[in-house]
């Protein structure tokens, strides 16, 4: 018995042993919350599963107290992460909360280039200081449950909502399945259950999670803009999800979303504090294959001579043939109003021929036509837009900003303003600070 103890001990010594080096390399590295990122979006298999909720009139939960581990990111820290800070850490005085992903967190600028640090540099004097608590790779709706805990414990008197750029982002098409969900949830269960496990699964499985490849060999982020790799990887109808099944699930995402932000809007008010909403810049030229392969076709009466001139009209841009290569977009088109390859195909050969307003406008269809996450950006900035509107929400349109400022420098396609897939650029913060400064200079009504 007294061994059977001893060894007992020396095994809880070494697993807390364990876990403690597992905790620091934690701290350091985050290695649990990227595990448990890439977990959850290889979990996700068809469109239909219960998280895409029965009835798209409900809105998120809001979340028990201390539910949701809330994350800032302070100017004048270094780390490429953000951290929880309590209530009591941040100065006394008027609060604004920048809520959103990582659009709002500021992917790839420095935290004292964000909008919410160049805001709280401009009015932290003035006693208002502003928080950055972009939440980056979360859905909207883990954003809105956050919004909810912020309102909740934090006490703001404004809440920017900047979000609209992930509805999608746990989301694939079966086509591109990842992995047995059942071994990927048991995953995710040791995970959180423990830092030195999360330590371990990240370092053994990272490759595999990350470029795991569905059987017709796509690998997603690949070619941020182009036509090729998408020309490349179309993805094929099956039984499980083909080009019909699509619109469904784009409508009732938007849909939730909307309803999402709307409870979020009365929310904040009902906290005595003022909601301002942000729309969402794009990468224009984003290549339709950035995260999803993309159907060739959506109309099956004109599915061979769509995918015909589809293919054709690729290898004319590929020659740089653009006039050509226009004409047969523009005839697909005419059949077949919805593959997003299509509309880049046009977008590309409306620039190659120096019509940039007008590629312009074919990039932005494009993008709207897109499936899955970064797609509808359109609809997602229609959506905001409706909501401002009809709640009499401050607005500040980004989207419309970004286009001004890129236009008047006869400029195209955010180049300057957007860094990749959909994070701004310092320039970009600047203009987002620049409009939202006055609303938060100007008393609440």
């Amino acid at each position: 018995m007294r061994l059977f103890l001893r060894r007992l001990a020396v095994l809880l010594v070494a697993l807390a042993l364990c876990e403690g080096v597992g905790f620091l390399v934690d701290w350091r590295w985050h290695l649990r919350d990227r595990l448990l990122s890439s977990l959850a979006l290889a979990t996700q298999q068809t469109p239909s599963e219960e998280r895409l909720w029965a009835d798209p009139e409900q809105p998120f939960r809001s979340p028990a107290r201390g539910s949701h581990a809330l994350r800032f990111r302070l100017a004048g820290s270094s780390a490429p992460t953000a951290e929880w800070y309590p209530p009591s850490f941040f100065p006394a005085g008027r609060r604004a909360i920048v809520l959103g992903e990582s659009a709002a967190f500021g992917v790839n600028v420095g935290a004292g280039e964000t909008f919410a640090a160049l805001l709280d540099a401009r009015l932290g004097p003035r006693g208002t200081h502003v928080l950055n608590a972009g939440q980056a790779g979360s859905s909207p709706w883990q954003v809105m449950v956050a919004g909810a805990q912020l309102l909740h414990e934090y006490a703001p008197a404004e809440l920017v909502l900047f979000t609209g750029n992930n509805p999608w982002v746990y989301w694939l098409p079966p086509q591109q399945s990842k992995g047995n969900p059942r071994v990927l949830r048991l995953l995710m269960r040791l995970a959180t259950a423990s830092r030195a496990a999360a330590a371990l699964e990240f370092l053994a499985f990272r490759e595999t999670l990350a470029y795991a490849r569905p059987n017709d060999r796509f690998h997603d982020h690949v070619e941020l803009a182009g036509s090729r790799y998408a020309l490349a990887h179309p993805l094929a109808a099956t039984p499980g999800f083909g080009p019909a099944d699509w619109a469904p699930v784009k409508a009732r995402y938007l849909r939730q979303f909307e309803v999402s932000l709307r409870v979020l809007v009365a929310q904040t008010r009902a906290r005595h504090a003022r909601p301002l909403l942000v729309t969402m810049p794009f990468n224009y030229r984003l290549s339709p294959a950035w995260k999803h392969p993309q159907f060739e076709w959506y109309d099956p009466a004109h599915r061979d001579e769509v995918t015909r001139l589809l293919r054709e009209a690729g290898r004319l841009v590929d020659g740089r043939e653009f006039p050509e290569a226009l004409a047969l977009a523009d005839r697909a088109l005419a059949l077949d109003p919805h593959p997003p390859l299509l509309h880049y195909l046009r977008a590309q050969s409306l620039e190659g021929v120096g019509r940039p307003d007008e590629a312009e406008a074919a990039y932005a269809r494009s993008r709207e036509e897109m499936i899955g996450n970064l797609g509808s950006r359109l609809s997602v900035n229609e959506v905001i837009r409706r909501v401002a509107a009809e709640l009499g929400v401050p607005l500040v349109d980004a989207a419309a900003l970004f286009d001004a400022y890129e236009h008047a420098r006869g400029r195209h396609f955010n180049e300057d303003l957007v860094l990749d897939d959909c994070h701004p650029s310092a320039a970009g913060h600047r203009i987002i600070a620049d409009a939202l400064a006055p609303l938060l200079e100007a008393p609440a009504p």
